[in-house]
C-alpha cells in the first residue's frame, strides 16, 4: 500500500505553484478556475488557541 494517491500529488502541486505566484488553472489545464479551487487548492489551516 502506498502512502499517497496521484490526485494527492496533483492537489500539493496546484497549491504550492499558486502560492508561488504562479496559475495552477493554465497548468493543470483546466477550463475553468473553479474547478482547480474545487478540487485542487488547499489552505494551510490555523490553529486556534485555547486561551
Amino acid at each position: 500500500m502506498i502512502p499517497f494517491q496521484f490526485k494527492d500529488i496533483r492537489a500539493k502541486h496546484a497549491t504550492d505553484l499558486e502560492e508561488a505566484g504562479g496559475d495552477a488553472t493554465d497548468n493543470l489545464q483546466h477550463s475553468y478556475r473553479g474547478s482547480t479551487k474545487r478540487h485542487y487548492l488547499r489552505k494551510a489551516t490555523k490553529a486556534v488557541g485555547l486561551r
